[in-house]
């Protein structure tokens, strides 16, 4: 994943911290299919707790960090775009701790009671590795909360010559490229079942299965988003063994 791609693009393509008007659809998507599912599930659960410590992996421009924030729990955010983690860093909360980094930069000796990742994994190779070095990182309990592409959606975008190109197949895409314009970086299409066997792998248990519908205030705002007929995202929710 090409790090300067991301900084390019965090500049507004993908910045969430810019007025609602200015929000670019392909943010929006995010904000408005992606993150509600997760936002809900979350304040369910830790309703009535206090001090939950929250991980967001590849935290982009920090507009998750910053709605998680809102909730009441303390957030540290991680990416590998020095663009993205500027931006982050002056438009969020103080409190709120932001890394230049990856996976690989945490250490062991930090724990989390909830990790995120909001359109991340798709973009790494070495799931296995990332699933187990952020396993590690969960407390007992613990929720890790995913949003992926769904390849149904992929497929059609495919069909349409949209949002992506040279896949290694049309009818069951695995591997190709995600374009941004002229840009374009790597990416992997894994279904919400290959998923679910890497979490089961590193002692997780799905609690969340959603396949984001396009509401229609999001058709209101961009009427022009295709394709719309199936949902873009896989919301899932895991939680780590005692």
């Amino acid at each position: 994943m090409s790090q300067n791609l991301w900084d390019i693009l965090g500049q507004k393509t993908f910045n969430t911290q810019i007025k609602e008007e200015e929000v670019d659809p392909r943010t929006a998507d995010n904000i408005l299919l992606a993150w509600p599912p997760i936002l809900e599930l979350l304040a369910k659960h830790y309703a009535q707790t206090k001090n939950i410590k929250v991980l967001d992996f590849g935290c982009g421009a920090g507009g998750f960090c910053n709605k998680l924030h809102d909730l009441g729990f303390e957030m540290t955010g991680i990416d590998p775009s020095v663009g993205m983690i500027e931006s982050a860093r002056q438009h969020s909360f103080q409190d709120i701790q932001y890394i230049l980094g990856d996976q690989n930069t945490l250490t062991s000796s930090e724990s989390f009671d909830v990790i995120t990742s909001i359109m991340t994994l798709p973009f790494i190779e070495n799931i296995f590795e990332t699933f187990k070095i952020l396993t590690n990182l969960l407390k007992p309990n613990g929720l890790f909360c995913i949003a992926v592409f769904n390849p149904e959606w992929v497929k059609e975008s495919l069909k349409k010559k949209m949002w992506f190109s040279d896949f290694d197949s049309s009818e069951n895409p695995k591997v190709g490229w995600k374009t941004f314009g002229q840009l374009k970086t790597p990416i992997f299409i894994r279904d919400a079942k290959t998923y679910t066997d890497i979490a089961k792998r590193y002692h997780l248990h799905q609690v969340l299965l959603e396949y984001p519908v396009f509401t229609p205030e999001f058709m209101q705002k961009y009427p022009d988003y295709y394709p719309n007929n199936v949902s873009e995202y896989i919301i899932l929710g895991f939680q780590k063994e005692k």
